[in-house]
């Protein structure tokens, strides 16, 4: 494939939900598009699996001269979230036909995907930041389309929460633009500041984006997003908590790791301690149908402690770091899989998502361990309670 073509299907993958919520906005053309929306993720699923060997794209004048990016890992990632998308595409808008509010959601549907697409193709964190803070708000509109959603306390939670982390990632956007090194993930990656500057850094990081993961200690919307949310929704949900929340961290952290064992120090035990509190606030819930939620927040503390091996072990970078995306994608749709499926298919898929953590971790993942075997037990009480009701 010529680069030009590869120009055009970059360009085409991200203006297809475009293109398609241009025709839901004329009743003439209405069926048509619902006709074509469950089929909104085909250009980024045949961009994932054709043999590219990769590509940029530059966006002069848009958001400082911004950028596109494709290659290998993006490609998985485009695979991956591509599914995930899909099915929610094909699900979702239907259940909201009795309500009125079907086109309302499903242009918000598209405005979503879109976005969420350019946040896995961005170069530069200018674009990252856009297309996360769009992705938030699309999400927070699709939740206030359901009547029995739109006026409950999580919402409005969720929309104060997206508020204040993206103040902090601006925030974390300003220091990175004072390295003068540009925007770019490349440049960024290779320039990260002195240890004088790294608890700053690092602290916007962990509060910005893990909001947007559901971190506990800062996931106090997603609890009750899940729970009201619908089923309709729980897809987009966690597509959402992996592209805005955990992808970033991948996108931002130094190529060769960072020689910084007095964080670790302290973030490894945290991370521990997060994921216990996540596990055991989970099964003690007395609604068990928001218990999948702290599910999400016993992964983003196992993705927290493979950080954490990063920052004392540097030399782990090589090894583990190609895997976090892969790993971090794989997760989510084991994830949704285990939701769609409660039964051994989806454990199967969780299983295999932990094991390849603690391979790629190696002798040094004993909080990821740990973590590991918690989430596993966790999912496996979850099961049981699934099979439980169902009977």
């Amino acid at each position: 494939m010529t680069p030009g073509m590869l120009t055009s299907a970059i360009l085409l993958t991200l203006l297809w939900p475009v293109l398609l919520g241009s025709l839901l906005l004329y009743r003439p053309t209405l069926r048509l598009a619902r006709r074509l929306l469950p089929l909104a993720l085909v250009p980024a699923l045949l961009l994932a699996l054709l043999p590219l060997a990769g590509g940029r794209v530059e966006l002069p004048g848009v958001l400082l001269d911004s950028a596109l990016l494709l290659d290998g890992d993006r490609q998985h990632l485009l695979l991956l979230l591509g599914l995930l998308l899909s099915l929610a595409a094909a699900t979702a808008p239907v259940s909201y036909e009795a309500h009125g509010r079907r086109r309302a959601f499903e242009l918000l549907l598209l405005l979503f995907i879109g976005a969420l697409l350019l946040l896995v193709l961005a170069a530069d964190a200018v674009l990252l930041f856009s297309a996360g803070t769009l992705a938030g708000y699309a999400l927070y509109g699709m939740l206030v389309c359901h009547p029995d959603a739109a006026g409950h306390p999580g919402t409005r939670v969720l929309v104060v929460m997206l508020v204040l982390a993206d103040l902090v990632i601006f925030e974390l956007l300003l220091m990175l633009a004072q390295l003068d090194v540009g925007m770019g993930f490349g440049a960024l990656r290779e320039a990260w500041p002195e240890e004088s500057s790294r608890g700053t850094l690092l602290s916007l990081m962990l509060l910005g984006f893990g909001v947007k993961a559901g971190m506990v200690g800062v996931h106090y919307w997603l609890a009750p997003v899940w729970l009201h949310a619908g089923s309709a929704l729980h897809l987009l949900l966690i597509a959402f908590v992996f592209s805005a929340g955990l992808l970033p961290w991948w996108l931002l952290l130094p190529a060769d790791g960072i020689n910084w064992p007095a964080a670790a120090a302290v973030l490894s035990p945290l991370a521990l301690v997060l994921g216990l509190y996540a596990a055991v606030a989970g099964v003690l819930q007395s609604r068990r149908a928001a218990a999948p939620a702290y599910l999400i927040m016993v992964l983003g503390a196992l993705w927290l402690a493979v950080v954490t091996l990063l920052l004392g072990q540097p030399a782990l970078m090589a090894r583990l770091g190609p895997l976090l995306p892969l790993l971090g994608a794989q997760s989510a749709l084991a994830l949704a899989l285990f939701v769609l499926l409660p039964g051994a298919f989806g454990i199967s898929n969780l299983l295999l998502v932990l094991l390849l953590v603690q391979r790629a971790a190696g002798e040094s993942a004993d909080v990821t361990g740990v973590l590991a075997a918690v989430a596993l037990l966790f999912a496996g009480v979850l099961w049981r309670w699934q099979v439980a009701a169902q009977s």
